[in-house]
């Protein structure tokens, strides 16, 4: 091998080398060029997330948000001459559709627990209309009814059914294992006699 072929091959090793450098140095600046931006790609998808999470907290929030009917019921008043005053407030879940009517049937119980039935009648079920409209946005809504029974040992009462009819005519009717589902969770819907 004369010098000039072995200065032709060091002369291209050297051009092979300074190339691989070269390549390495362009590989890693590329490298590193796509980990920032994936590190960036990274940090959009990390609020993303914390967004979403943030909007699935108001989720669980507005889920929270009643599903019941009715959140409050009871006797105002029995009168003077034994007439039993029930209320009931009502709530309307649907934040869609307004409710027509609420028809509620209730059974009238003495202190220690038994049905009694109306003195003027002798009905033990009543029922009570309520007419809305009753939307969402209105909240609760407070509804009084004069004397439905006459006793004068009326002390409390039981629901025994709820309908609940929309405008659009849809209805929803809740009683036996399903009407606790009418009532908020914290309400007791029965009259048995209470330890004093």
């Amino acid at each position: 091998m004369n010098k000039k072929t072995t200065f032709f091959h060091q002369y291209v090793a050297g051009i092979l080398l300074v190339a691989a450098a070269t390549t390495h140095a362009q590989s890693i600046d590329s490298l590193r060029q796509k980990q920032a931006t994936l590190e960036a790609e990274l940090d959009q998808l990390k609020s993303k997330i914390f967004e979403l999470e943030s909007k699935g907290g108001a989720r669980a929030d507005a889920e929270k948000k009643p599903s019941w009917f009715i959140s409050q019921f009871g006797i105002s008043e029995v009168n003077s001459a034994g007439g039993v005053e029930p209320y009931l407030v009502f709530f309307n879940p649907n934040t869609i559709t307004p409710i027509k009517y609420i028809n509620v049937r209730a059974l009238l119980f003495n202190a220690v627990g038994d049905v009694v039935s109306s003195d003027i009648g002798g009905q033990t079920f009543a029922g009570m209309n309520f007419t809305g409209p009753l939307s969402n946005s209105d909240g609760a809504k407070r509804a009084d009814w004069g004397p439905v029974w006459y006793n004068t040992t009326g002390e409390c009462i039981k629901l025994a059914s709820v309908v609940v009819t929309f405008v659009n005519g849809k209805s929803m009717k809740f009683d036996g294992k399903n009407l606790a589902s009418a009532l908020a969770p914290e309400l007791t819907n029965d009259c048995k006699m209470r330890k004093r």
